[in-house]
């Protein structure tokens, strides 16, 4: 019989594994969160209590109220169904109430096959891309394409990022990119290859062609710069400006990435309801949200009903591609308030603002990229309506807190 010490065991592996395959495995990775719980539910007693400063209460409340709201919600299937994407917000705040929190030994192995399969990832795509423009090449040379053909394109967002959604890759090579940066606790072997895996995950965010993932990345790396030490301060300005130079050559050369700039500047004036570009498209839905907030102040429309009335009001306000793509909010902020009302903003917001007010009074710069950076994200993103975004920021959460004394360990081996 299987000991209650034995499946502890595998707690580690379980870890290790769900950080390495975020960027590798989507469709793993419920599976893998699973067996995480089963584990802590075998090994742990419910004798913690959640502090309110952390992320897990208030992602279990916001979960309870989005139960809750398929009380006034007509469409149960698709409540069901966003129940199910939305079951991280249950999971982790249940391992971290139950299960063993992870030691200093599991919260830094973590981070690194975090970082790891990021980079690995990053350089599968550019591989990828590359041997793409070569078999172009080829069949440029037979005459067997029978349209015109963007090379360079392969670089760049989703012909890039084939996999993952390009903003969310960004997300994910970012804070593995913070982690390179602060953390100073890996391997010997890992510090000599350092500088390389952060400059590959730099060109691997320019690549993905998020703008958000641009802003963000210019915020995160004016922050890294702050607080890194002498050696790693030197590898990211290098970093940088390779990054810088690479942005400078896609800009140039690749219409798609000089599109998204002039189609952002142009969303700031009118936008027109036919706008198809994401820049524009997301204005008209924004807009949209704002529409069912003043319709539904109080609870909101429920947590079934919110994707028909944006979508039936995207066709009665003529915007076409939101309509045709039956596009969510593209804000969690919106998306939340819209669908569950003031107390479902609320208690999304405390889910990342207290736990930042934490980590900036403990100086735990780790945590607090990854709070500044997963609301950013949610500004312009629905996060938590796709397991890519709502499963990586909750594991990333619990995985980053940790334990109080391995977190307070790791923050004195930091800059």
């Amino acid at each position: 019989m299987i000991s209650s010490r034995s499946i502890r065991s595998l707690q580690p592996f379980l870890v290790i594994g769900l950080a390495f395959s975020l960027p590798w495995l989507p469709y793993v990775l419920p599976a893998l969160l699973v067996l995480l719980v089963i584990a802590s539910l075998f090994t742990g007693s419910l004798t913690r209590e959640l502090n309110g400063w952390s992320f897990a209460p208030w992602a279990l409340g916001l979960f309870l109220w989005h139960l809750a709201g398929m009380l006034w919600t007509e469409d149960h299937d698709f409540g069901w169904f966003d129940l199910g994407i939305k079951l991280p917000l249950l999971a982790v705040p249940v391992i971290a109430m139950i299960g063993p929190p992870p030691d200093h030994g599991t919260m830094r192995r973590g981070q690194l096959a975090f970082v790891l399969g990021c980079t690995g990832f990053v350089i599968f795509l550019l591989l990828r891309a590359l041997a793409l423009i070569g078999h172009d090449l080829a069949l440029l040379r037979a005459g067997m394409h029978t349209e015109e053909v963007l090379l360079l394109d392969r670089l760049y967002s989703s012909a890039f990022s084939f996999h993952v959604h390009p903003t969310y890759l960004a997300y994910y090579l970012t804070l593995a990119l913070s982690i390179v940066t602060v953390l100073d606790v890996e391997p010997r072997w890992f510090a000599r290859i350092r500088p390389f895996v952060s400059m590959t995950l730099l060109i691997g965010i320019l690549c993905c062609g998020s703008k958000m993932g641009w802003v963000v990345l210019a915020l995160v790396l004016s922050y890294l710069l702050a607080i890194a030490s002498k050696p790693m301060r030197c590898t990211l300005i290098g970093a940088a400006l390779l990054g810088g130079l690479s942005f400078g050559m896609l800009f140039a050369s690749i219409p798609g990435f000089r599109a998204k700039i002039t189609q952002a500047i142009a969303a700031l004036g009118d936008v027109a309801p036919d706008a198809s570009d994401s820049s524009g498209a997301r204005v008209l839905v924004w807009d949209t949200a704002l529409e069912l907030v003043a319709a539904y102040p109080v609870l909101g429309t429920g947590t079934g009903d919110i994707k028909n009335e944006l979508v039936r009001r995207y066709c009665a306000n003529g915007y076409s591609f939101p309509c045709e793509h039956k596009l969510n909010a593209h804000s969690q902020f919106l998306q939340t308030l819209a669908a569950l009302g003031p107390l479902g903003l609320l208690l999304l917001v405390f889910m990342f603002v207290l736990p930042l007010v934490r980590s900036l009074f403990q100086k735990d710069h780790l945590l607090t990229i990854l709070m500044l950076v997963t609301i950013l994200n949610m500004a312009v993103e629905s996060m938590l309506e796709v397991q890519a975004g709502v499963l990586a920021c909750c594991f990333l959460a619990w995985l980053f807190e940790g334990r109080d004394d391995v977190a307070e360990e790791m923050r004195t081996s930091q800059p």
